[in-house]
């Protein structure tokens, strides 16, 4: 809904100054067009919301979840693996020289092209895992978090990735996964943190040369050189006029293209690789998952919309223990349902449907996974 309502009243305004990787021109037919698929599809997600949350009313009794020290010791130790990891995940994809110094702005010449296809997801995670860390009581937890956090920092700088903008929100998120509410002022301060970053990595792309020593030798300029509003609100708003290509320009795509989209299997097995190049504005530009289903028509852009609602909200029951008789949700589980529920948000207005799917089918996968160990941990108590 933000989307369609910020798209609308503001991209004719500043979606013609630049600093996105597709030029997009909508027309006022097209922009009303566009306000009324994304508007359609968040009144579809809520009603799946209202739907299940309505069904389950009077069985559910909301309580304050609580952990325990073994809880929070569990949830250190997997943290620590997950920070670890998407950190060495990053460094492999990228080989050290590649993120010290490179002469283009994707050329990883030494780096690894397998881990680097998913390493754009590892290093979110690992950030998330990182900023809970940084908020566990213990004080090495706390130590070894912070330095994860700043290892991932000046990985995204090195790629000079937009991600880099994300970063002031996950350290909200490693509170909310401890169930602390941030307060309005945290908020206030990512949100300006957020804008005033992002302007980087669109200042880092167009450098004659890149890597961390390039990107951060160029930072003391981007401080206190002028605030480029207009590439920083077009970026932002980059979801609109995108959704509104691919549903009323591009050309009509086959319905098989949807099936491969939600089909579980990997990339290889479903052909998702054969037909990616159909999926693309151009090759910086990817179709976004709300552009897609609106081009398949208004029944699937309906449908898949009305059941992510449902899925989400059932989720969300099942990892966070809202049922009655729930012993409380451990840090991980909240701060996987946080992570997971905001990455799917941004995929379906800026990533094809086959990536917002993947992490739908994630989150099924634990929550599912997360209800079974319930059970069988539950049943020596019941004997």
């Amino acid at each position: 809904m933000v989307t369609g309502v910020g798209g609308y009243l503001l991209w004719g305004r500043f979606g013609s100054r630049g600093g996105v990787s597709a030029e997009i021109n909508l027309t006022d037919k097209m922009r009303s067009a566009a306000y009324a698929i994304c508007s359609l599809s968040a009144l579809a997600i809520l009603s799946g919301v209202a739907l299940l949350s309505t069904s389950h009313r009077k069985e559910v009794v909301i309580v304050r979840p609580k952990t325990t020290s073994i809880d929070n010791a569990r949830s250190a130790r997997v943290l620590t693996g997950a920070a670890s990891a998407s950190v060495a995940i990053c460094v492999v994809a990228m080989g050290l020289d590649g993120i010290l110094w490179r002469a283009s702005y994707l050329g990883y010449e030494h780096g690894n092209q397998t881990f680097l296809r998913v390493s754009g997801i590892t290093i979110l995670a690992g950030a998330a895992a990182a900023s809970s860390l940084t908020k566990f009581a213990a004080p090495r937890a706390r130590l070894f978090g912070w330095l994860c956090f700043g290892a991932i920092v000046a990985l995204l700088i090195s790629q000079g990735s937009r991600r880099l903008a994300l970063m002031p929100f996950l350290l909200l998120l490693g509170g909310v996964a401890l169930g602390r509410s941030p307060s309005k002022r945290a908020i206030s301060l990512s949100v300006a943190l957020a804008l005033y970053i992002v302007r980087w990595p669109l200042a880092f792309r167009a450098l004659p040369q890149h890597g961390l020593i390039p990107h951060v030798q160029s930072i003391p300029a981007l401080m206190f050189g002028e605030f480029p509003w207009a590439p920083i609100l077009s970026n932002l708003l980059f979801g609109f006029p995108v959704a509104a290509y691919v549903a009323f320009v591009a050309p009509r795509l086959p319905l098989s293209a949807y099936w491969i989209s939600v089909d579980p299997r990997t990339g290889e097995a479903a052909g998702f690789y054969k037909m990616y190049t159909t999926l693309q504005i151009n090759t910086f530009t990817p179709y976004s998952a709300l552009g897609q289903l609106a081009n398949h028509g208004t029944l699937l852009l309906v449908g898949y919309s009305l059941l992510l609602g449902i899925v989400l909200t059932g989720c969300g029951r099942s990892l966070v223990g809202l049922s009655s008789g729930a012993r409380g949700a451990s840090p991980l589980r909240r701060l996987f349902l946080a992570a997971s529920s905001a990455y799917i948000g941004l995929n379906f207005v800026q990533y094809t449907l086959r990536s917002t799917t993947r992490v739908v089918y994630l989150l099924i996968f634990v929550a599912v996974g997360s209800q079974v160990y319930k059970k069988r941990a539950e049943e020596p108590i019941k004997r």
